[in-house]
C-alpha cells in the first residue's frame, strides 16, 4: 500500500463529508450504490443490464420495520483490478471523464454502517475471477490490497451488502416500502428517461420494478439556451401519495434540485379518470458539468449575471416552466372550464353578487384547481371589500358637497355619479336588514350579561344559544349562516364544514350509548386547504354565576376534550364527520371569568397562559403545539365583535 492512499483520515472524511447529506437522505447509500451499478453495467456495454436492491429487515419489530442490511446486486463489470485500485483511493478520477463521479461517493456507506461485504466474479484476460471481502473504517485503505482468486464459475456478478447498521442511527431506517420506492424512483428518473438497457428491481417484501413507473413519458423538444442544449421530459406521477408538481434539473443521473411549476395547483391535474402530478425532468450536459461536489446544487448563478452568453438558473427555470405549460395545455384548459363553472354556480346560489361578473380582478386571483367554496369566499370577500370602499366614498363625498355650493352637474356626473351607481347595486336592503339584526343582537347579548332583578345572571344556555342553538348540529338542525351568530366570535368561524353544539360524543359519530361521553359546548370542523383533514375550533362556556375551581376548570375540561378528540371520540368509522389526523391542529376559547381570584391565583400559572396587550384576555400554546388556546370573558369578546362592527353600525345609525 503506497503513501498516496493513505494522506486523508478516513474517519474524519466520512465525518465532515458524508455524515450530514446521509442525515438529510439516509438513503444516499443506496443512491450511491446504484449509481456504481450503473457505471459497472454500462462499463461492461451489457445489452441488459440488471440491478437488484433488496431490503433485509428486522421481522421482530413492529411496523415499519427497521432495515438492518441493504444488498445491491448488478450484472456490470465486476470488482476488477481498476475498480478495486479506484474504490480504496479518495477523490479517484477513475470514472470523473466519463460519468464526472467526484471520488467520495462510497463515503456514504460507513455512515450508518460499519461494515461493507464485497462479492465479485468478473472476467479479465480469458479468466474468471472472484472476491469475497469485507471492508470497514479501519481498513479501508487495505482495499488497494485485495487479490481475487480465479474462480471456476463463469456468471459476472457482483453484491454490495451494507451491514451492521449503527444502533445511533438504526431509526434512520425506519422506513415503509412505499416511501422507499417512491424515493429511490425520484431520485432515478433521469437515470431510467435516459438509460433504456437497464433495469433497476426493489425487493421489500415484495418486488418492485423501477421502469414500471416512468412508461408514460413524453420527450420534448430540446431546449437550446445560448448555446446549452437541455434534454425535456414529462413524466405523469400517479403516485396515490401527496407530491407536488414540479421541474427536476438532474445530472449525472441524479435528481438534483427541485423547483415548482407554479401556474398548476396543488393537486392532481387531467381528467377523472386519469389524475397525476406533473414531473419534468431536465438532463443537460452542461448541468452535468456545473454539479457541485455535494450533488445536491449547480454551480450556475441564479440570475442573469454580467458576463455576455453565460446561462443562469432562472432562465433555465423559465423556459422548461414555458415547456411544462405547452405540454398539459389541455390540462389547464379544462381546469379553466371547472373554475368557470364554479364562478357561475356562485352566481347562481349568490345572485346579488352577479354584479361582479366582469370584475376582472377576482377572477385573476383566482387559481386553476381552486374548489367551488374557495371561488364563493373570494367573491363574497371581494363583495364585502366593495361594501366597505362604498360606504367611505359615500361618506366624503357626502362631506365636500355638503361643505359647497350646488356641484356643477358636468362634474357630479364626471366624478361621482358612477361611484354612487356601483354603490347602488352593492348596498341594497338585504345587507341593511342584516347589519340592523347584528347590531341588535350584540346589545341584546349585553344586557343579558347583567345581572337580573333577583340578583342572578342568566342561564348559561341562554347565552349558549345566541352563539348557535344547542342540542343541535350542522347537518339534522339545517343552520346555516343566517341561523346562527358565531360572527360574534370571529367571522372566520361563521362558514364550517361540519359543527355540533351541546351533543354527547355518540350523537355525533353516530355510534352507540356511552354514559362516559362528553358533550362540547360548540365544536367545529374547518377543512385544511392543503389537505383531506380537518382544523378544529371548539369553544367552552362557563357561566359567570358558577365559581371556578379546581372541580370546576374549564382549561382543563377543553384540554381533556380536544385529547379526546385525537383518539377519536367525535368521528365515524369511516373517517367522516370531524377528520381528525396527526397534523390536525385545534383552536380554542375559553369564556369565563378571568377577574376570578381562582383564575389569577391558579390558572394563568398552573396552565402556562400569557396575558395579551389588552389585559383581558390570556394564550397558550398546548398538546404538543397542536391545540392553540385563547382564554377571555363574555364581555370582552362583546366588545370586541361591537369592534369589528362597528363601521357598519355607525353607517346605519347615520354616526
Amino acid at each position: 500500500m503506497t503513501l498516496e492512499y493513505q494522506l486523508i483520515d478516513f474517519k474524519n472524511a466520512v465525518e465532515q463529508m458524508a455524515e450530514p447529506e446521509v442525515e438529510k437522505k439516509p438513503l444516499l447509500p443506496v443512491f450511491e450504490a446504484i449509481h456504481n451499478s450503473i457505471h459497472s453495467i454500462q462499463q461492461a456495454n451489457r445489452t441488459s443490464g440488471e440491478i437488484v436492491v433488496e431490503f433485509v429487515r428486522n421481522n421482530g419489530d413492529m411496523d415499519p420495520k427497521s432495515i438492518i442490511e441493504i444488498v445491491i446486486s448488478d450484472n456490470g463489470s465486476g470488482f476488477t483490478r481498476d475498480n478495486i485500485l479506484s474504490f480504496g483511493k479518495l477523490f479517484s478520477t477513475h470514472k470523473k471523464d466519463q460519468y464526472n463521479c467526484k471520488g467520495i461517493g462510497r463515503l456514504a456507506f460507513f455512515v450508518p454502517f460499519f461494515k461493507v461485504k464485497i462479492k465479485s466474479i468478473f472476467y479479465d484476460n480469458h479468466k474468471y475471477y472472484s472476491i469475497d471481502t469485507h471492508i470497514t473504517e479501519n481498513n479501508f485503505y487495505e482495499t488497494v490490497n485485495i487479490q481475487a482468486v480465479e474462480t471456476p464459475e463463469t456468471e459476472v456478478k457482483t453484491s454490495i451488502t451494507l451491514t451492521s447498521i449503527d444502533p445511533a442511527r438504526a431509526h434512520w431506517y425506519k422506513i415503509g416500502s412505499t416511501t422507499i420506492i417512491n424515493e429511490i424512483t425520484q431520485h432515478f428518473l433521469p437515470s431510467l428517461l435516459s438509460i433504456k438497457n437497464i433495469r433497476i428491481k426493489i425487493i421489500d417484501g415484495e418486488e418492485y420494478f423501477l421502469d414500471d413507473s416512468v412508461k408514460d413519458v413524453s420527450r420534448d423538444k430540446p431546449i437550446l439556451i445560448e448555446s446549452s442544449t437541455f434534454d425535456i421530459y414529462h413524466l405523469k406521477n400517479r403516485s396515490p401519495h401527496r407530491s407536488t408538481h414540479k421541474i427536476i434539473l438532474s445530472a449525472n443521473g441524479r435528481s438534483v434540485k427541485e423547483l415548482p411549476i407554479s401556474f398548476l395547483p396543488k393537486g392532481k391535474i387531467g381528467n377523472d379518470d386519469d389524475r397525476y402530478y406533473l414531473n419534468t425532468v431536465v438532463i443537460s450536459d452542461l448541468l452535468n458539468e456545473k454539479l457541485n461536489a455535494q450533488r445536491n446544487e449547480f454551480n450556475i448563478p441564479k440570475t442573469k449575471g454580467l458576463v455576455e452568453g453565460s446561462v443562469d438558473l432562472g432562465s433555465i427555470y423559465e423556459h422548461v416552466l414555458s415547456s411544462s405549460r405547452v405540454y398539459c395545455g389541455n390540462s389547464i384548459k379544462h381546469l379553466e372550464g371547472v373554475l368557470d363553472e364554479f364562478i357561475e354556480k356562485t352566481f347562481d346560489e349568490l345572485p346579488h353578487l352577479s354584479f361582479l361578473r366582469d370584475d376582472a380582478d377576482v377572477r385573476n386571483k383566482l387559481k386553476l384547481g381552486d374548489d367551488s367554496e374557495t371561488v364563493k369566499n373570494a367573491y363574497v370577500k371581494k363583495f364585502s371589500e366593495k361594501q366597505v370602499e362604498s360606504f367611505n366614498y359615500v361618506k366624503i363625498i357626502t362631506k365636500k358637497y355638503e361643505s359647497n355650493e350646488i356641484p356643477n352637474f358636468d362634474e357630479f356626473q364626471k366624478d361621482s355619479l358612477m361611484k354612487l351607481e356601483e354603490g347602488m347595486k352593492i348596498n341594497h336592503a338585504p345587507l341593511v336588514s342584516y347589519v340592523k339584526y347584528r347590531d341588535f343582537v350584540l346589545n341584546i347579548y349585553e344586557k343579558l350579561l347583567s345581572k337580573r332583578s333577583d340578583g342572578k345572571y342568566q342561564p348559561e344556555k341562554i347565552l349558549h344559544d345566541i352563539l348557535f342553538p344547542t342540542k343541535s348540529n350542522s347537518v339534522d338542525s339545517e343552520v346555516d349562516y343566517f341561523k346562527h351568530n358565531l360572527w360574534i366570535i370571529d367571522d372566520r368561524y361563521a362558514v364550517y364544514d361540519f359543527l355540533t353544539s351541546d351533543l354527547p360524543e355518540h350523537a355525533v359519530s353516530e355510534a352507540e350509548f356511552n354514559a362516559e361521553d362528553k358533550r362540547y359546548d360548540i365544536c367545529a370542523a374547518y377543512s385544511d386547504p392543503i389537505g383531506e383533514e380537518h382544523n378544529v375550533f371548539i369553544v367552552e362556556l362557563k357561566k359567570t354565576s358558577l365559581p371556578l375551581s379546581e372541580n370546576n376548570d374549564p382549561i382543563t375540561q377543553i384540554r381533556s376534550y380536544v385529547q379526546r378528540m385525537m383518539n377519536g371520540k367525535l368521528s365515524k368509522h369511516n373517517g367522516t364527520r370531524i377528520n381528525i389526523t396527526d397534523t390536525t391542529q385545534f383552536y380554542g376559547l375559553v369564556l369565563c371569568d378571568v377577574h376570578s381570584d381562582y383564575f389569577k391565583n391558579y390558572m394563568i400559572a398552573g396552565h402556562s397562559l400569557k396575558k395579551r396587550p389588552d389585559s383581558k384576555s390570556y394564550h397558550a400554546v398546548l398538546l404538543n403545539e397542536r391545540f392553540f388556546l385563547e382564554v377571555t370573558n363574555y364581555e370582552n369578546l362583546l366588545g370586541i365583535a361591537h369592534a369589528r362592527n362597528k363601521v357598519f353600525i355607525d353607517k346605519l345609525n347615520h354616526k
